[in-house]
Parts: structure tokens; sequence; C-alpha cells
């Protein structure tokens, strides 16, 4: 199920960089449940590796020197103009984010992830907006799930399926996603998952989070590094 909830605030300490732990990861995890955090930050290749998410010091690292937007960007370049992936400084929350926008661009995130939900905080820029999902399920068989605001039914087709967003109405506004992965997997294709093994953000949207969580939490109750509204 994918949950929304519209930001109410626009402190600017309530809306940070995408964080990573000190070897520059955005979503850091271990293999072995045993030692697993509550969270799993963001990826600071802005991809999420398969690190220890014990209580190691988190600190700032700012969008442009994530390798995930690096990398992005340097493939914008060999693609049709209209495809950017840019570091910008967003009005609402005063705070760099990092806007995807055109068709084909796209910030892919690698990770191996067993945790129940994946959160974003996004910006929809009144334009179509999609992110995709890769995960493994309890057959060992790899499933796509597409979200995306284009579209008003879901629609399963072998080992992908596609799910509607709804943003609200018009002039856009930063939202909270939640996503339940082990309650879309199994309705869409009568499996368990297992592992979330890409994130794929694609255009049109602004980018301030992206963590997994194995509860639903609170912002009062997640680390200070991943809140949205802020204390």
């Amino acid at each position: 199920m994918a949950r929304t909830r519209q930001a109410t605030s626009t402190s600017s300490a309530c809306f940070q960089s995408l964080q990573s732990p000190a070897r520059h990861t955005l979503k850091s995890t271990s293999s072995h449940a045993s030692s697993y955090s509550k969270h799993s930050a963001s990826p600071a290749s802005l991809g999420l590796d398969d690190s220890d998410g014990g209580s190691r010091d988190v600190r700032v690292l700012p969008f442009a020197e994530h390798a995930c937007v690096l990398q992005a960007q340097e493939e914008c370049r060999s693609l049709l103009s209209g495809n950017a992936v840019s570091v910008v400084e967003d009005e609402d929350v005063k705070e760099e984010v990092v806007e995807v926008s055109g068709p084909e661009a796209e910030l892919v995130f690698a990770t191996r992830n067993i945790f129940r939900y994946l959160v974003l905080f996004v910006k929809s820029l009144d334009q179509f907006f999609a992110f995709q999902l890769e995960v493994l399920d309890d057959k060992q068989q790899y499933r796509t799930l597409k979200v995306t605001n284009a579209r008003s039914l879901a629609r399963v087709e072998g080992a992908s399926v596609q799910l509607p967003l709804a943003f609200g109405g018009p002039g856009g506004g930063w939202r909270y996603l939640c996503m339940d992965l082990q309650q879309l997997t199994a309705q869409a294709f009568g499996t368990q998952h297992v592992t979330t093994t890409h994130v794929r953000i694609g255009g049109n949207c602004r980018l301030l989070r992206v963590f997994f969580q194995d509860e639903l939490y609170s912002d009062a109750e997640l680390p200070a590094h991943l809140t949205f509204l802020g204390g």
C-alpha cells in the first residue's frame, strides 16, 4: 500500500540533505537480521549498500558529492535534452534537494534490504512521476513494482505490477510516501517479500529522503537525520 502524507512544516532544520554513514553510503544494513537497526538510512553511493546499520555516527554529505547523483548526472549527458538530475534549492524548504526531470533521467540505488517499509520524502513537479522497485521474493523470483501518477488502476503482468499513485491536487508540495513491500508483493504476486535489490527514482520530482524501516514510526520516533517534520 502506498500512503501519502502532506508536509505541514517548512522549518529549514527539518529538511536536511540525504544522509550517509561515515563511508558515504546512504543506506546501511547488515545481511544478518540480528545486526539490523530499526531504520536504514538512504544510500550515499546513493546506492543502498549492505553494511552494518548499527550505531555508527551519521554525518551530512552534500547531495552534489553523492556518487548516485554524480552517476545520474553523467548518464544524463548522453541522453537527449530535457533529461537532467540537478541539485537545487527548494523554495519551500529553503534547502538543497535533488531534482530529477525528463522521461529518461533517474537515480538508481542498488541495495539489499529486508525491511518491510520503504519511505520517500518527495515533491511532485505537477508532471508525470514514477519510481520503480526491484524485489526478490520467497520463490527466488525477481519482481518489479512500478509506482506512477500516470495510472489510475493497478495492473499485474507476469513478474511486474504497475501501481497508481495519487499525489493530491495541483500545486505539488512535499509528500511522505510509505510503501508496505510485504503487503504489495503478497497482493500482486501471492509471494513473500524477501529483499529489495534496486530503487529507481524517475522524473519528474524533487527528492529529500529515501530510507527503509522495519516498522511504521512517527516522525518523532525517527533518528534526527531521518526526520521530515522535525522537532
